[in-house]
C-alpha cells in the first residue's frame, strides 16, 4: 500500500498534464477559428481607415508601419469607436500612500462607443503611453475616479462614455499613445506636450 501511495502524486500529475494539454488544444482550434474571422475583419477597417481600395492585392496582415494619427482624431479600434480630444488639462496626483504623490499628470477627453454587436469596452492593456524619452509611463488610471478606465466595465451595443485618458507628466516633448492590438495593427496618437 505504501509503494501505490508513493504513485499517487505521480499519476495524478500525469492526469492533470494531460487535461491541461487537452484544454489548451480545444482552446487553440477554438482561437484559430475566431482570431482568423477577427483579424479578416480588422484588415476591413485598416483598408478603411488607411483608403486601400478592396480590391488591392496588398496583404494588410503583413502591414509594417502603424497608424499614425494626432489629437482630435476619430478612429475604429478593437471594436470601439475612439475620439480624442485636442485640448489638454492638467492636475496632479494627490496619494500620500504613493510615491507617484505630487506627480503632475495632464489629461485628454476621451469619447468611446460600443459598435461591436454585444457588450464590450475599451481594454486598458491594449494601451501604452510613452514619454519624450520614447520610455513606457507607468499607468495612473487607478488615481482618478473620472478616468476611462476607473471602475468602468461593458457598454452595451452603441452605448457612449464621455471620459478623460491621464497620462503622467515626464517632461516636455512628444508623448505616444499606442494602441496595440496583439500584433494585428497599432495605431499611434502622437502629440507634443509643453507645461505653461
Amino acid at each position: 500500500m505504501t509503494a501505490w501511495l508513493r504513485k499517487l502524486p505521480v499519476a495524478i500529475s500525469i492526469s492533470t498534464i494531460i487535461v491541461v494539454i487537452s484544454f489548451t488544444i480545444m482552446i487553440t482550434r477554438e482561437y484559430e477559428w475566431l482570431d482568423e474571422a477577427y483579424i479578416d475583419q480588422l484588415i476591413a477597417e485598416l483598408r478603411d481607415m488607411q483608403g486601400i481600395p478592396y480590391d488591392s492585392p496588398c496583404d494588410l496582415r503583413n502591414l509594417a508601419a502603424p497608424l499614425t494619427l494626432s489629437l482630435g482624431s476619430t478612429f475604429d479600434f478593437d471594436n470601439i469607436r475612439i475620439t480624442l480630444g485636442e485640448t489638454i488639462g492638467w492636475t496632479d496626483i494627490n496619494a500620500s500612500w504613493s510615491n507617484n504623490d505630487g506627480k503632475d499628470v495632464f489629461y485628454i477627453p476621451i469619447t468611446v462607443t460600443n459598435i461591436y454587436s454585444s457588450s464590450h469596452t475599451l481594454n486598458r492593456w491594449l494601451l501604452t503611453m510613452f514619454g519624450p524619452d520614447g520610455l513606457r509611463l507607468d499607468k495612473i488610471d487607478s488615481y482618478f475616479n473620472n478616468d476611462i478606465f476607473f471602475g468602468r466595465n461593458d457598454m452595451r451595443p452603441n452605448a457612449t462614455m464621455h471620459s478623460y485618458v491621464h497620462i503622467l507628466y515626464d517632461g516636455d516633448g512628444e508623448y505616444v499613445i499606442e494602441f496595440f492590438d496583439w500584433g494585428v495593427y497599432t495605431i499611434e496618437v502622437i502629440f507634443q506636450v509643453q507645461k505653461t
